[in-house]
């Protein structure tokens, strides 16, 4: 069970890099994709992968305003809670 969360894991993270192969999908949709990703990571409580998800998506998009939020929970269940409440 545990090997399977990690491999889970791990292809989240590989997911959540930038893809040269995606360059003909538009901008929210490519910040939409990654929030995805990280929803499903953070379903496995893959809480520090997600957060990287979110990251790209916010990078993509820096209005995405359910990527903050999305990331603000994952680092709230981190108890990074100064970090959460900036989210």
């Amino acid at each position: 069970m545990k090997r399977l969360l990690v491999c889970l894991l791990l292809v989240g993270v590989v997911g959540c890099w930038k893809s040269e192969s995606n360059k003909a999908i538009s901008k929210p949709d490519k910040a939409e994709a990654e929030r995805n990703k990280g929803v499903d990571v953070f379903d496995l409580k893959g809480w520090a992968t997600a957060i990287a998800c979110y990251n790209e998506a916010i990078r993509i998009n820096p209005d995405y305003a359910a990527a903050y939020n999305n990331r603000g929970y994952a680092y709230a269940l981190l108890k990074e809670y100064d970090t959460a409440i900036a989210d």
